[in-house]
């Protein structure tokens, strides 16, 4: 037999897609900020692996440049101030940078993601 159904739902159906939903944008808007940071994890990655092997050229401020520049590819934006690089007397070079992205939520919500990058390879 068949039953008389008006396509109605339930409450409760109606909330658990709202939850399932919201957690998807949620979701998304921290894999974007996820990305940017794998991104520039792997730019910098390559500046130290090419600043590593220069002797004579080594220049701090113009690795400080070509980071902020290479981060703002990803959509990250980095001060000057928050990039520390060392060099060893063995020729190792450590860089280190921090920042922090807001994420923007419907409502005036921000949330503030801090992040940090520590690369250290050795000359040889």
């Amino acid at each position: 037999m068949l039953r008389a159904s008006r396509g109605g739902s339930t409450f409760g159906c109606l909330v658990v897609l709202a939850l399932i939903v919201a957690g998807g944008y949620v979701g998304y808007k921290f894999a974007l900020v996820q990305w940017d940071y794998e991104g520039v994890k792997e730019e910098l990655t390559e500046i130290v692996r090419y600043w590593v092997t220069q002797d004579s050229a080594f220049n701090p401020q113009i690795i400080r440049q070509e980071i902020i520049r290479k981060a703002e590819r990803h959509n990250v934006y980095i001060n000057e101030e928050d990039i520390d690089i060392q060099r060893a007397d063995n020729g190792a070079l450590t860089i280190d940078v921090y920042w922090e992205t807001p994420i923007e939520f419907p409502g005036g919500y921000v949330y503030t993601r801090q992040f940090s990058v520590h690369r250290h390879i050795n000359r040889y």
